[in-house]
């Protein structure tokens, strides 16, 4: 510090500024200290960036794994159910008590469709009641942090056969605002 008021009081050039001829003017006004206090504050600056996203990247990576195995997961339950519904005295309404058989899949939504492409209502209230269940009571997570995690939607059409013939399918469609949340 001396040294820079004794150049600027007799006018002789500071030799300090040319030893680091790398930096920034700016940046060799300030002292030895501030240079090395705004040094760390920009590396600590850059590891809380390159953290949050690696923390982003991870947190999608697990939710779209999360949400893939659930799919997995129903679309097994409902592959199991579909051989009573053949079986079935009257399979129309056995498919559709197949999403109240499978009950509620986290991330999942499940349900029925006739051959019409409409959907199809189920036979008792307790599908829907089991359903309802499911469906978590916490507040949606902020708009922007959805769409930084939530991978993209997906849906599988199961179709549902019985003697030959079609019946109508099983929808399973993705629901990972209930692990984002």
């Amino acid at each position: 510090v001396s040294e820079l008021v004794s150049s600027s009081v007799y006018g002789t050039q500071n030799t300090r500024s040319d030893a680091i001829p790398w930096s920034p003017v700016l940046f060799r006004r300030y002292s030895i200290r501030t240079q090395l206090l705004l040094a760390l504050v920009f590396l600590w600056t850059i590891g809380c960036l390159i953290g949050g996203v690696v923390t982003i990247l991870q947190a999608r990576k697990s939710t779209r794994i999360e949400v893939s195995a659930a799919m997995n997961l129903a679309e097994g339950l409902v592959r199991d159910a579909i051989p009573f519904v053949e079986k079935a005295a009257s399979p129309r309404e056995a498919l559709m008590s197949i999403p109240a058989q499978v009950g509620a899949v986290r991330h999942i939504r499940i349900s029925s469709k006739g051959t019409s492409d409409l959907p199809v209502e189920p036979a008792s209230q307790k599908g829907s009641a089991l359903q309802q269940k499911s469906v978590d009571v916490r507040p949606p997570a902020p708009g922007w942090f959805a769409v930084l995690i939530a991978p993209p939607p997906e849906s599988r059409m199961i179709p549902v056969m019985s003697d030959g013939r079609e019946l109508g399918s099983i929808v399973l469609s993705s629901a990972p605002s209930d692990e984002i949340a």
